[in-house]
């Protein structure tokens, strides 16, 4: 039992020497000098047209056939510490308004975004002036987190709040490793058409205070204890807090 004790306390003590404590980092255009957020909506029957001056980021559909809007979002995360290691993501969208012909819970899934895009020139068939969607609407793979509001009674103020999830998380890991922007298309998950239902964010400096807050959390392990780990010393003390176990049983 000793011995055993003995060998939690290691590796309680290893980990303690390689855990950083958290440190949270939070993104808005317009806050603390941070200017790295821009982004848009882009609308299936006007498919030429570029909403990034527009101020709002609107997502949802309406009654006419195939009128679908999407929201694309993209942030520079270069304030990152190189070598940080993310534990924890959530989006926040600040509502100026909602639209609904009824009222009905609706899901906006987050995605990722596939393809490089310009959202100073985004439409629904270009992700920038020269290169084309592989499919209108935008190319998106993996769905990030989800949220549910009721757009009848989503006003000005109002938030939805996308939780932290291991995809999303990864998401973010890995445009911090390879430094690039995180991209991201808000869509409901369900287009149908059946009601006009439209979520208005507020979108990029634009929107002051509404503007999208992403919000991360992050260690930073310290270099000298990497080293150390790495040049086996993690594997000495283990060893001699072995030894100590068995002389003392």
């Amino acid at each position: 039992m000793k011995a055993l004790s003995i060998r939690l306390a290691a590796l309680t003590l290893v980990w303690g020497a390689i855990s950083a404590p958290a440190a949270t980092l939070i993104l808005q255009d317009g806050v603390s000098g941070y200017s790295g957020e821009t982004g848009d909506y882009i609308r299936s029957t006007q498919a030429t047209t570029n909403y990034s001056t527009v101020g709002s980021m609107l997502v949802g559909e309406t009654t006419t056939a195939s009128d679908y809007l999407r929201g694309l979002l993209s942030f520079d995360l270069s304030s990152i510490p190189t070598g940080a290691v993310i534990t924890s993501v959530t989006l926040t969208l600040t509502g100026t308004q909602g639209e609904a012909s009824t009222s009905t819970s609706s899901t906006v899934d987050l995605e990722q975004v596939t393809t490089t895009d310009n959202p100073s020139q985004t439409t629904w068939d270009k992700a920038s002036s020269s290169t084309n969607w592989t499919t209108a609407g935008g190319d998106f793979s993996t769905l990030l987190s989800s949220a549910t509001g009721d757009p009848a009674t989503f006003t000005a103020g109002s938030t939805m709040v996308f939780a932290s999830t291991t995809a999303f998380v990864d998401e973010v890991q890995t445009a911090v490793d390879d430094g690039t922007a995180l991209q991201l298309l808000a869509k409901f998950d369900v287009e149908s058409n059946a009601a006009k239902n439209l979520f208005s964010f507020g979108q990029n400096s634009l929107a002051g205070a509404d503007a999208p807050i992403l919000t991360i959390v992050f260690t930073v392990p310290e270099p000298g204890v990497i080293s150390l780990l790495l040049g086996g010393g993690a594997l000495l003390a283990w060893r001699r807090l072995r030894t100590m176990a068995g002389s003392v049983l």
